[in-house]
């Protein structure tokens, strides 16, 4: 072989080992390591279950909708529908989208709605239009499993079949603000201005639930508080802080609880992996999908088998009550770290507290590398070790102190708020007061680094 050829092919081993050692930086931890993948989707709407077993993620790009086909195997097809966001609303049956958005017809003097149906398995769209009668508002569109559709007028749903050929009318007892379809398909939400109304079989009728927006899941739902209920309108699990689809299979709850994603079955509570308040979670079968919305979105699979087995292997080691209530406490609560030096790394913090701490910046995107400021968590997924990072002076929440600081302290002082990490950074002279003093001993600092 030629020294030519020789000196290619060892280049294009070391740019493939390249591209794998970036593509492998700041995957999502999960049961499966090798069920993870990051892709641009832009901002997460919804998430689905799909017949085929797999996905389906509903983004806005660029103010259209977008959908994501996502597979068993995490093979992703992206659809762009061309709808602007802006006035749709939306639903699915099976594998078909349904959007919907309202018109009014000044040649008959009628608001009419205009339907696409989407179709995933064969790639094509059909459009209809649905006149409404004198005066009607659309208020909101659902779709069950059986095909039926469900158009939400003010205060009254018209059912029509897949063709879109009338059924019957329901009233309801208040005006409708939006509709959502369970992801079992056999009920439909009605968000009123006063409580929450379930269509079944065909019939409507109020639960005893007040909510500004629901996430349904298997045949439950949760409130914007991650608040799950039955049907009936029973609590069944209160402690969720996600309010994307808190998911239910049989006696098992999913649902993120303090950027953890988090199993309860019964009184055992597992942290599963990190996580953040912007995730979606989605079951289809024995597989959940959580889609975790960002400038670069992670997905994630578990099945439910394997969660099954980390909340096993929790109870045994747990059974003692005190011990399990000290261990939630470790896991769930943040520490501050004040003795870490200005301009420390991720790569120096894992060198002294473990290889295995994954940081997260305060809104909760994945930091892989770089100087770690103020209001960086530090998480280690195996223990539940949870720390918040404090750097005295540094008060941008950058990692280096300059004349930004001084800028934030000032604006601190005169009145504004700021989260506990940053007003504790502040505290330079560490009297757990925060003044002038504080301010001036921030200047010295500032000039202290310039020299």
């Amino acid at each position: 072989m030629k020294r030519n050829n020789i000196l290619f092919v060892i280049v294009r081993i070391v740019i493939v080992t390249l591209a794998f050692a970036v593509l492998s930086v700041g995957t999502a931890i999960c049961v499966d390591c090798e069920s993870n993948i990051q892709a641009d989707m832009g901002s997460i709407l919804d998430v689905f279950p799909m017949m085929d077993g797999g996905f389906a993620v509903l983004s806005e790009i660029d103010g259209c909708y977008t959908i994501n086909f996502v597979s068993q195997k995490l093979e992703v097809r992206s659809v762009n529908t061309e709808i602007k966001t802006s006035g749709s609303m939306y639903t699915y049956n099976n594998d078909t989208f349904i959007f919907a958005y309202s018109e009014y017809d000044n040649d008959i003097s009628r608001r009419s709605v205009n339907i696409m149906f989407y179709d995933s398995n064969d790639d094509y769209s059909i459009n209809k239009t649905l006149l409404l009668d004198d005066g009607a508002v659309f208020a909101g569109i659902a779709s069950d499993s059986k095909g039926k559709i469900y158009i939400a007028e003010k205060s009254a749903v018209n059912i029509f079949d897949s063709d879109l050929a009338f059924d019957k009318k329901l009233d309801a007892q208040s005006d409708i603000k939006q509709m959502k379809r369970n992801t079992d398909g056999e009920s439909i939400y009605c968000i009123t201005d006063k409580d929450i109304s379930i269509i079944q079989s065909g019939e409507i009728r109020e639960i005893p639930v007040t909510a500004s927006d629901v996430f349904p899941a298997n045949g439950y739902f949760s409130d914007e508080n991650g608040t799950l209920y039955n049907n009936e309108g029973d609590v069944l699990y209160s402690g969720f802080t996600g309010t994307h689809g808190s998911v239910v299979s049989g006696e098992l709850f999913l649902g993120i609880k303090n950027g953890i994603f988090t199993a309860v079955k019964g009184s055992v509570e597992k942290s599963v992996a990190v996580s953040s308040e912007n995730t979606f979670l989605c079951v289809n079968n024995d597989v959940c999908l959580l889609a975790e919305s960002g400038d670069n979105t992670k997905l994630d699979l578990y099945t439910l088998s394997e969660i099954e087995e980390l909340l096993a292997k929790a109870e045994s080691t747990d059974s003692d009550t005190e011990k399990t209530q000290k261990d939630d406490t470790i896991t769930h609560e943040y520490t501050y770290i004040t003795d870490l030096p200005q301009g420390c790394t991720a790569a120096q913090f894992r060198s002294i507290y473990g290889d295995d701490y994954l940081f997260y910046t305060p809104d909760g995107s994945l930091r892989s590398s770089g100087i770690l400021g103020t209001g960086i968590r530090a998480v280690e997924p195996n223990s539940g070790q949870r720390y918040i990072i404090v750097v005295f002076g540094d008060v941008s929440g950058d990692g280096r102190i300059t004349d930004k600081d001084k800028a934030e302290m000032t604006s601190i002082l005169f009145g504004n708020n700021a989260d506990d990490e940053f007003l504790l950074a502040c505290d330079i002279d560490r009297n757990s007061i925060v003044d002038l003093t504080d301010l001036t001993a921030l200047d010295i600092k500032i000039n202290d680094n310039i020299m």
